[in-house]
């Protein structure tokens, strides 16, 4: 359960940083660049304005609430699991 948690909080925290990256870019006062470095610089502002999206095998996408709802459900089918195994004894 750890590991699968180690994947989702890392994935979060790129997609987080990746959605401050934009934003990060634009506050570098590239407008002060000669011309050559400011088209660069509008063309990785332009690609890092969508965030990084981690997916899971394109089951869902890798956020901390996809990994609680994933959490809750893997308990109720165990907890369905076991009430279906003590009533077979």
């Amino acid at each position: 359960m750890f590991h699968i948690f180690v994947y989702f909080w890392y994935s979060y925290q790129v997609t987080c940083q990746s959605e401050e990256l934009c934003e990060a870019v634009y506050s570098s006062k590239w407008w002060n660049l000669p011309r050559k470095y400011r088209k660069s610089v509008l063309i990785v502002m332009q690609r890092t304005h969508k965030p990084v999206i981690f997916c899971a095998s394109k089951f869902c996408t890798m956020t901390l609430e996809n990994f609680v709802t994933l959490m809750k459900t893997s308990y109720s089918y165990f907890a369905l699991l076991r009430s279906l195994h003590s009533e077979s004894r």
